[in-house]
């Protein structure tokens, strides 16, 4: 059976969950977009950055290597599917909360 496991999924569900409480609580909808783009691409860098220090602190035999597997993980871990997630995850905390309102 393919798919992804179930850690998986709820890592999804609780970035959509959290998107659209951080929107919710926000109140702004600007405020709440340029939110999410600035969390998103800190949390790129520092992800980024951590898999890449054994290759800038040189303890590792091919630092080329490792900065392009920390790059590549990087890449799959935040884009496309967790970009949209958490994207969407906004927008709907943006509906929500002209509803409430």
């Amino acid at each position: 059976m393919g798919g992804q496991p179930f850690e998986v999924t709820y890592y999804y569900l609780g970035l959509f969950g959290v998107s659209i409480l951080a929107t919710l609580v926000m109140e702004d909808a600007g405020l709440s977009v340029l939110g999410f783009f600035i969390s998103y691409v800190v949390g790129l860098v520092i992800t980024c950055s951590l898999l890449s220090l054994p290759a800038f602190m040189g303890t590792t035999a091919f630092p080329e290597l490792v900065f392009r597997l920390a790059v590549t993980v990087t890449f799959f871990a935040f884009f496309p599917l967790a970009f949209f997630v958490g994207l969407i995850g906004t927008f709907i905390g943006i509906g929500l909360g002209s509803r409430i309102r």
